[in-house]
Order: C-alpha cells, then sequence, then structure tokens
C-alpha cells in the first residue's frame, strides 16, 4: 500500500478494555489522534486520547435516538451519514493518516465504513466480559462514592446496580457489532486480546505493514501490568441469567477465533466478594432508620420513561413568559433525551413567534441536545426581533463551530468581540475555533487576551489550560490552575489540576485526588447518602454489592 494513502484508523472496544491505554500507544507512535483530547482522570491517570469531536459526534447520534453509552439494543439507532462526513472530512483536512479512539465507535462502525471505504482501517481491543463488568462497578462505584452526587434512578452509574444485567447487556450490544463486521471486513480489521496487548503483542508493526501506517515501532510501551484488573468478582458471575452467560461465552469464543493476537490463556479469573464488616452493615441498617425519604413515584425506575412527555405537557399549560423561560433553562438532562423536537417546536410557533426573549431561550435548548442545525434560526430570529447583544453573536459562533463551519463561526465571534471587547469569553470561544482550523499561534493569543480579563473565570482559564496540556506545556498549565484555585476554589480547577499530576506521576496525582475527595466528603452525611442511593435498588445481591464497593472506596477517606 502506497505510503500516501489517506487512512483513518477508527481504534474501539468496549468500555474498559484497554483501548485508552491502546490509543496512548498510537499517540506516542506518531499517530495523529486530534488537537482536543479528552484530559485524563483517575480512572485513566495518562488520559483517555478520545478527541472530543468524536465523541460529542458519537454522543449526538445517541441522544437523537434517545439512548447513551449504556445502549444495549433497547431501540433503534438513527443513523446520519452527514456529521460523518464533516468529521472525517476535517480530519483529513488536516492529515493524511489519523486516528480515532472512542468506545461508542462500536455502535457506528457500520457508518463509518460508509464514510470511510477503502480509507478506512479499524483496530479492535477485546477483553472477556467479566473484567469489563468488574471495571465498570469499580470506576462507576468510585465516582458515587467518592462524588457522592444526588441520588436518582436516572444516574448512569447507579443503574448498573438498578438493572444488575445492564453492563452484561452493555458488552453484548458492543461486542456483537464488533464482531459481525470483523466477520465482513477482516482485511480492514485487526483484533487483539487486552491480554495479548499486555504481553506485547505488536500491533505497531502490525499496523504498519497491513494497512501502510507509519508508527514508530521502537516507541516504548504504554501496557503496564500493575494498572490491570485482571480478575472479576465471582458474583458477576453467578448474578446473570444461563442465557445470559450463554450468549456472552459464544461471543467472547467467536471473537477470540477472530483474533490476530490472543493470550495463551483467555480464561476468567474470579474472586470471592469481600466479606462486609458487620460494624459497616451495622453502621448502614443505622442509616435505613434514620432515612425518612419516600421515593416519588414521579422518579421510580419504571415511570422514568414518563419525564419528557411531563415536562413537555406541563410546559404546554404555561402562559406566563418568565416562567417558560425558566422552565426551558432549568430542564433537565433526563427531560430532554428523548424529547420530541416537532411538538416541542409547535409549541413556539403560534402565540410565541414574536416573542425574541423566548425564541432566544430555545435557541439555547436546541443547542444542549445538539441541534445547532435549528438553534441557528431561533437566534437569528431573535436578532430580527430586536433582541441583540452581542452574546447572541457569540452563541451563533458556537452553533457554526459545531457544524464544522469555522470561517463562518469566526465572523460571529470577531463580531461579538468588536461590539464588547471587554468579555473574556468571546476570546476564549474564537479561541477554541482557531485549534479547530490549526492556527495554533493565534488560539494561543486569543486564550492570552480572554486570560488578562477572566482570571478569576474557569470558563476562561479552564479550556487554555486544556490546550496548554495537549501543547505539552503542563507546568504553564498548573500555574494559571493554582491561581484559580486560590482565587475562586474551583473544584473544576482542583479536578484539571489533579488529572495533570496524575499524568505526570500517578501516585503524586492519587494522593491530590484523595486529598480533595477527602476535603469534600468529610462536609457531607455519607450515611445518609448512601441509604438514599439504596432505597432504589431492588435485588438484596446488588443491594449488597454497591454498599462493599461504596464502603471499600471510603476506607480511609471518611473519619
Amino acid at each position: 500500500m502506497s505510503q500516501s494513502k489517506k487512512i483513518a484508523l477508527i481504534c474501539a472496544g468496549f468500555h474498559r478494555s484497554a483501548t485508552s491505554a491502546t490509543a496512548n500507544y498510537l499517540y506516542d507512535a506518531g499517530l495523529n489522534l486530534g488537537d482536543n483530547l479528552v484530559p485524563g482522570h483517575i480512572s485513566n491517570a495518562k488520559g483517555h486520547f478520545e478527541d472530543w469531536d468524536m465523541v460529542k459526534l458519537h454522543d449526538q447520534q445517541l441522544t437523537l435516538s434517545g439512548t447513551n453509552l449504556q445502549f444495549h439494543d433497547q431501540c433503534k439507532l438513527l443513523h446520519d451519514p452527514i456529521p460523518f462526513k464533516r468529521y472525517a472530512q476535517e480530519r483529513f483536512d488536516h492529515a493524511e493518516h489519523w486516528g480515532g479512539k472512542d468506545p461508542r465507535a462500536c455502535l457506528f462502525l457500520d457508518d463509518w465504513d460508509e464514510v470511510l471505504q477503502d480509507n478506512g482501517r479499524y483496530l479492535f481491543i477485546i477483553r472477556h466480559w467479566s473484567c469489563c463488568i468488574e471495571s465498570l462497578l469499580h470506576r462507576h462505584s468510585r465516582e458515587l462514592a467518592h462524588h457522592l452526587p444526588q441520588p436518582k434512578p436516572e444516574n448512569e452509574g447507579l443503574k448498573l446496580w438498578l438493572q444488575p444485567q445492564l453492563a452484561a447487556q452493555m458488552w453484548l450490544t458492543y461486542n456483537k457489532r464488533i464482531l459481525d463486521f470483523a466477520t465482513k471486513y477482516k482485511s480492514k480489521v485487526l483484533l487483539v486480546s487486552q491480554r495479548a496487548l499486555f504481553e506485547g503483542a505488536p500491533i505497531l508493526s502490525t499496523l504498519n505493514s497491513r494497512f501502510g501506517f507509519n508508527l514508530n515501532e521502537n516507541t516504548a510501551s504504554p501496557f503496564q501490568n500493575e494498572l490491570l484488573r485482571d480478575e472479576a468478582c465471582v458474583g458477576i458471575r453467578d448474578s446473570l441469567s444461563y442465557s445470559l452467560k450463554h450468549q456472552l461465552d459464544a461471543v467472547w469464543s467467536e471473537l477470540l477465533s477472530l483474533s490476530d493476537y490472543k493470550s495463551h490463556n483467555e480464561k476468567p479469573i474470579y474472586f470471592e466478594a469481600p466479606i462486609l464488616d458487620s460494624q459497616l452493615w451495622v453502621s448502614y441498617q443505622k442509616a435505613l432508620d434514620n432515612n425518612v425519604q419516600v421515593t416519588s413515584t414521579l422518579t421510580a425506575p419504571n415511570t422514568i420513561n414518563n419525564l419528557e412527555n411531563n415536562w413537555l405537557d406541563s410546559l404546554s399549560l404555561i402562559n406566563d413568559q418568565k416562567a417558560l423561560i425558566i422552565m426551558l433553562n432549568s430542564a433537565t438532562q433526563a427531560q430532554l433525551t428523548q424529547l420530541d423536537i416537532k411538538k416541542f417546536l409547535e409549541l413556539f410557533e403560534g402565540a410565541y413567534s414574536l416573542n425574541g426573549e423566548l425564541l432566544l431561550a430555545v435557541g439555547k435548548l436546541l443547542m444542549r441536545i445538539s441541534r445547532s442545525d435549528l438553534a441557528i434560526n431561533y437566534f437569528e430570529k431573535t436578532v430580527t426581533l430586536g433582541i441583540y447583544f452581542p452574546y447572541v453573536d457569540m452563541l451563533l459562533g458556537d452553533c457554526y463551530q459545531k457544524l464544522s463551519k469555522f470561517h463562518k463561526s469566526l465572523y460571529f465571534y470577531d463580531k461579538a468581540i468588536k461590539n464588547n471587547s471587554k468579555q473574556p469569553l468571546f476570546y476564549t470561544h474564537k479561541a477554541t475555533c482557531l485549534i479547530r482550523l490549526n492556527r495554533m499561534d493565534e488560539a494561543e493569543d486569543a486564550f492570552n487576551k480572554g486570560l488578562k480579563m477572566g482570571s478569576d473565570k474557569p470558563e476562561c482559564v479552564l479550556p487554555y489550560c486544556d490546550f496548554l496540556v495537549n501543547n505539552e506545556k503542563e507546568n504553564d498549565a498548573k500555574l494559571l490552575l493554582v491561581d484559580l484555585i486560590n482565587k475562586t476554589n474551583s473544584s473544576l480547577a482542583r479536578a484539571l489540576l489533579t488529572q495533570i499530576e496524575l499524568k505526570a506521576d500517578y501516585k503524586q496525582g492519587e494522593a491530590c485526588y484523595l486529598d480533595t475527595i477527602k476535603e469534600n466528603m468529610n462536609k457531607k452525611d455519607t450515611q445518609k447518602w448512601l441509604a438514599d442511593a439504596c432505597s432504589y435498588i431492588t435485588c438484596s445481591a446488588s443491594e449488597a454489592d454497591f454498599i462493599t464497593r461504596i464502603y471499600g472506596h471510603w476506607k480511609g477517606i471518611i473519619k
């Protein structure tokens, strides 16, 4: 294959299958993975190596289909080739060889193949279902235990215990698509097991020889055995139906038979669930006795799907403009996930069609559900009706940027700056657009202009710090973040600083992370939170697993 041929590599696999470490390897070997990568986290210390635009593209398609990354064939996915074509063209404009990593890509393999055709190649990482589920439960229980979000049945993390077979159904859905695609297009696919990666599978040389990439085969491997959780709690296996386990094992067996690289031993390893200390059980039961919260039938798991309809019906009954605007601006993600856009917009085509302030709120809501194409129309109507201020130009710029119409986006950012040169956010948003055009020097200049006026504003400082990190200027980013923390005590700034520390030195970063978590948690009633969260769990085995994991994450943190 000619080295000058345009090639795109889609790197995917089910969540927690080492796709991040694999993408890290590809990135270090010289593959362009995008200009705006998702930063690291305590669960992925070195980074996810996902391009934000690809993640947002997949999330948008899932949202429009009324689902999210927990898709398990419970509904039909919609397929719109336009955003995939737009994304691919933009990436090819910047690099002949590029890659994109995102587990969600497993759900859209046919969409990518339709767009990329002979220019598309695919690297799939597979991992046994038990370990994927174990890792998901570990990650989400840690997120819940450390951040204590308001317990709600629609919380994605909590759903794994409300629906004990959900994670297994997700694994099956993602991996069936990998299996079908790899069977159909074997010449385009490199299929590798996670264990084989950690044992040194030569994926760089194989990608070069088989697909014509030019990766540095001397790149040091990022796969660290000490970070690999290669065992699963036996309760995961025992909680699943025989029918579901049979399907999982069948797909796993077929995937291994197609693998280019696999370990000599791919059998799952199980451990017994830890026995929870009796005193902790007493603490939990006491919290239940003290918990007087009664779960609302409106938010019970079996009525979650009614949230959107109830919200839309309530919206149609409100005649007060201010109340409508407040309701539009405060709509929750659960209310918007399955929103009937046509029905929603019909509410504003009659009596409110000349109400500029209300149409502005409609446009902002449309942006939240990734319908920038529709939002533009409402912002333009707003201006026509005499409701104009430079902020509307910034919103228009944001819409055109999301539609990859970058030069038009810059026009509106510049217009906003011309009409109000004292608003730092206008410069920050312009900088993000300049990054997309690969005009990095101009982007940094715009970031600096915004920073001079908004050094105490997280929305100005944090995007600039992301830019600095992506351009290997971590120390400059750390200085800005420390300054912002001193001025505002921003939790987002602390989180990004922790991400940088984790990437540089995992132990030091972990200590920084735990210090922040400890400070926040000791101000909260953890036992009441646990009782509230468990009030939604109806399976005793799931309740025991959840409590055991939560207390495990609290060990050494709460007083």
